[in-house]
């Protein structure tokens, strides 16, 4: 169950959920006459854990940036420290996010540190090499030196591993999109069978 939408270009709280303890704690914790701080908060809420939501396909820091530089007045790093919101926060994301879409939320910003960590990783990398010569010198004499060359040689191996975790990655993210794709199925199947219930004879 979502108990927050957009009207009017606004997220609203539903009447029924307004007696929900989290949202009211953290409604009546503020005490601005327009309820501004309430209405960044849920706003905040809607916009970076609305599964399907228009910025669900980014990860989790990708779209509190964005929330945080397109709706907010107070920033969701601020907001989240306040009282109650991040128990409104977890209250929200458990009734309105399946199991499903909670594992795809989670390996979402996992992928998104893994695509860091690999970006993070050098395709090359240096090293000297070290090796004795005989230098014929100014006394006209044969004398053993140690040169050092540095050379660049491939960094294949430091990156494998992490390329075999985001394959790993991968086959489980293709895992959930299909339970995913299940439960859409089974929920306009629900959906279907409570309309012809409401239209008997149709």
């Amino acid at each position: 169950m979502s108990f927050l939408s957009v009207k009017e270009n606004v997220v609203v709280c539903s009447e029924d959920a307004m007696l929900i303890p989290e949202v009211q704690v953290v409604y009546n914790n503020d005490k601005q006459k327009d309820k501004s701080y309430f209405q960044d908060v849920i706003t905040a809420i809607y916009y970076i854990f609305k599964p399907n939501g228009p910025y669900w396909n980014k990860p989790l820091s990708e779209r509190i940036e964005i929330v945080n530089e397109d709706f907010l007045r107070t920033k969701w790093d601020t907001l989240s420290k306040k009282d109650g919101v991040i128990e409104l926060r977890d209250c929200y994301i458990d009734l309105c996010q399946t199991m499903a879409e909670k594992l795809e939320e989670s390996l979402k910003s996992d992928i998104s540190e893994l695509l860091k960590a690999l970006n993070s990783v050098p395709s090359t990398v240096k090293r000297t090499i070290e090796q004795h010569a005989e230098v014929l010198c100014d006394d006209n004499v044969f004398h053993k030196v140690i040169v050092s060359v540095e050379v660049s040689i491939p960094n294949f191996e430091g990156k494998q591993k992490l390329w075999d975790y985001s394959m790993t990655f991968s086959k489980t993210f293709k895992q959930i999109q299909e339970m995913l794709k299940v439960e859409a199925e089974e929920k306009e199947a629900q959906d279907m069978a409570r309309r012809m219930f409401d239209k008997p004879g149709k």
